[in-house]
């Protein structure tokens, strides 16, 4: 699958909840239950399930994060994303930015090296 880059630059093709790795409610739960884990967030399973920033607002498409100022942004900026921002990396960027030792420790623990990729 061709990298799908969303306009805060996250590579959507790598989502579980992506629409083209979506494959169910299996899918669904596990990226749920990796968000409660991992960060402490819960969404319900019926929200995980995502057509990509890049989709079109419209009838039946679903985000994840339908309100998203980044998104917003870079649309409002006529970008591609963020990256071809002169203001990158701006402090709306900056506050979404995860890091790995930073969920670690917040985890208590290492991180298996799939779910690290997958979350």
């Amino acid at each position: 699958m061709k990298d799908k880059i969303a306009p805060c630059g996250y590579r959507c093709n790598l989502c579980l909840a992506y629409r083209e790795n979506n494959k169910g409610s299996d899918d669904q739960i596990r990226f749920s239950d990796g968000l409660r884990i991992y960060y402490d967030y819960y969404l319900p399973i019926e929200q995980c399930y995502c057509d990509g920033c890049l989709a079109k607002d419209g009838d039946g498409i679903q985000k994840l994060d339908p309100d998203c100022k980044i998104r917003a942004c870079v649309i409002e900026k006529g970008l591609k994303n963020c990256a071809y921002c002169n203001e990158y990396p701006c402090e709306m960027l900056k506050a979404k930015f995860v890091f790995r030792e930073d969920v670690e420790k917040s985890f208590g623990g290492s991180i298996p090296e799939k779910d690290y990729e997958t979350f």
